[in-house]
């Protein structure tokens, strides 16, 4: 595969996973915490090798931003974006919204 359908393939991959992102954050069935749990699921694995280095920056600022969000709780599993406050995790849906 050349190496711009590569690029092209990881971009693909990453907006079907941001769509799907979305689908869980917009899921008011569910409690805040576990939309955005699953949310970020979503983001779980995605090789971002082949992406443009603008589309790599971005993610990485993005999720430098999540990070920062989430360093004051003690997140050791999924589960524990429990601990998360409505307004922090209004900030990280905000965030994943944002990214494309």
């Amino acid at each position: 595969m050349k190496t711009e359908d590569k690029g092209f393939a990881a971009f693909c991959e990453l907006t079907d996973r941001w769509a799907k992102a979305c689908t869980c954050l917009d899921d008011l069935s569910k409690p805040p915490w576990k939309r955005t749990y699953e949310a970020m699921l979503n983001f779980k694995g995605l090789d971002i090798t082949h992406l443009p280095k603008r589309w790599r920056n971005r993610l990485d600022k993005t999720f430098v931003q999540i990070n920062g969000i989430t360093a004051p709780y003690s997140i050791e599993t999924w589960d524990d974006y429990q601990k998360l406050s409505v307004l922090d995790l209004a900030r990280i849906g905000k965030l994943i919204h944002m990214l494309i």
